[in-house]
């Protein structure tokens, strides 16, 4: 006991009570005893969890520990569902029917989607987990430790529909509500390629569900309006003022630019990295996201941030069957993965 504390970073009283079962191992000392006695870490899991409909893909390959923290995620992940699904059949919670759509197409999915939920040709999505959330689909918000790694997402067979978002500070709130939207599109164009064994990302696949994402959440319409309105600006400002009103990325619109007017990305991208330098000082380095959502404080009062990006409807239903007396302080804590004090 005494080495795998030493060798894991631990107290042998604290290695101790998690070998006895006194106390939960977090997940990353889970990642550390995987490391350490050389194993995956679905080995010493117990039941791991078998998903049917599971996509959770990258497109390099992963390292040994970060296949261990892949692994740790899905057991996360499969937990939270079974207490979610546990608090809607206890509270007699009939989700709704997840839609169905009977086109491949990514842009007419968008648009047949959008008219489905009832969001106008021009209408900004501005709360999509709450849009989403009355249409069946569960929602995983969680910092992952993987980088470069955005979300993923469960079907209907593993009482899904759920979609999980990796919520790790350097990643901006565009891009977050972004993933959401590209997840969604795999649910309802690549139902047939979910499987938790495979993690090679399908590049095809992946363009669709990105062109899904950037015609739901700015639908053509909207886009050539708000473009044309924007005539009288730099085009750096028109591209800026877009994203804001959409709640996209800055490479959002730039796609939609590039596309729509038939115009070379390898100009394009470096031509606005370049302005956006020169007009505000700004690198584009490393993600950064010029006009965030999360920024701005000077221009916008009351600018959105990780408050305006959250999932609140398993809290509501940990409410409320506490106050039905129907689960324990304990339990509730359990679910919420949060200590009695909290």
């Amino acid at each position: 006991m005494q080495d795998m504390a030493d060798k894991c970073g631990l107290s042998r009283v604290a290695y101790s009570n998690i070998e006895n079962s006194k106390s939960q191992p977090k997940s990353a000392n889970l990642i550390r005893f995987a490391k350490v006695l050389d194993v995956d870490i679905k080995d010493i899991i117990a039941d791991p969890p078998e998903f049917k409909s599971l996509r959770f893909r990258t497109n390099r390959r992963l390292t040994k520990q970060e296949e261990n923290l892949r692994e740790q995620i899905i057991y996360n992940v499969d937990q939270w569902l079974k207490d979610y699904n546990y608090l809607q059949e206890l509270l007699k919670m009939a989700p709704p029917d997840f839609p169905e759509i009977a086109e491949k197409d990514p842009v007419k999915v968008a648009n047949k989607l959008r008219k489905m939920i009832g969001l106008g040709t021009m209408e900004p999505v501005t709360d999509v987990i709450g849009l989403l959330e009355k249409w069946g689909i569960k929602f995983h918000l969680s910092a992952f430790g993987l980088k470069n790694f955005f979300g993923f997402s469960i079907g209907q067979q593993d009482s899904g529909p759920a979609i999980a978002v990796n919520i790790s500070e350097e990643i901006s709130i565009e891009r977050r509500i972004f993933t959401v939207v590209h997840e969604l599109g795999h649910l309802l164009m690549h139902s047939d390629s979910y499987d938790q064994k495979e993690k090679d990302e399908m590049d095809s696949e992946e363009k669709e569900a990105n062109i899904f994402a950037g015609y739901f959440l700015m639908p053509k319409e909207g886009f050539l309006r708000e473009w044309e309105e924007s005539k009288g600006l730099h085009w750096v400002d028109a591209v800026l003022h877009i994203k804001r009103k959409y709640r996209v990325s800055y490479k959002t619109v730039l796609y939609r630019f590039i596309s729509h007017f038939d115009l070379d990305q390898r100009q394009v991208y470096p031509q606005f990295t370049q302005a956006v330098k020169k007009k505000y000082k700004i690198s584009l380095k490393n993600h950064y996201e010029p006009l965030s959502l999360a920024e701005d404080k000077e221009k916008e009062p009351d600018p959105l941030s990780s408050y305006d990006f959250v999932e609140d409807r398993l809290y509501k239903m940990v409410r409320e069957a506490y106050e039905k007396e129907e689960i324990s302080l304990n339990r509730a804590a359990e679910i919420l993965k949060l200590s009695l004090e909290d």
